[in-house]
């Protein structure tokens, strides 16, 4: 589970990252119902099988929690989140993810973004620590603070070599 939010009065809208079709986003019918019995699967960092059914987009007909992200990896999703293209598979990306070995910088670079490569768009500062989802480029620290709301900079802390 990427995403959840809420749609309606009950009902809610969440994406995930799935293996064949890449990243899609799907209808729950009364998801925020204190009686749904598809809620407590549907939590954020938990890995889950769906049965999803299509009618005028997706719609999601079960759904079984099947493991869980550590708390740890919330940034990690929110990079899946923002950058994974809707309906696209990748294979590398997923991988990671099943596996548990996805950071951000892996992310990053499994999405074309790699960091190893990377300056700062703004100075050319080499090996830069932010990366801004929102204009899909690379800054370093002082850059990106000029910013005043980081909230779109996700931290790419990358190994010295």
């Amino acid at each position: 589970m990427l995403e959840r939010q809420p749609m309606r009065e009950i009902d809610l809208r969440v994406a995930f990252f799935t293996r064949d079709f890449g990243k899609l986003t799907a209808k729950v019918r009364s998801g925020r119902s204190i009686t749904s019995k598809l809620a407590p699967h549907l939590e954020l960092l938990n890995f889950v099988r769906l049965r999803l059914v299509e009618k005028n987009g997706f719609i999601v007909a079960d759904a079984l929690r099947h493991g869980q992200f550590s708390r740890g990896r919330v940034s990690v999703l929110a990079a899946v989140a923002a950058l994974a293209p809707d309906g696209d598979p990748d294979p590398e990306l997923w991988s990671l993810l099943e596996k548990g070995e996805a950071t951000v910088p892996s992310v990053l670079a499994a999405l074309g973004f790699d960091p190893a490569f990377a300056s700062c768009a703004s100075c050319g500062v080499l090996r830069p620590a932010k990366f801004s989802v929102v204009d899909l480029e690379y800054r370093c620290t002082a850059c990106a603070a000029r910013y005043p709301d980081d909230s779109d900079h996700l931290d790419v802390r990358l190994p010295v070599s």
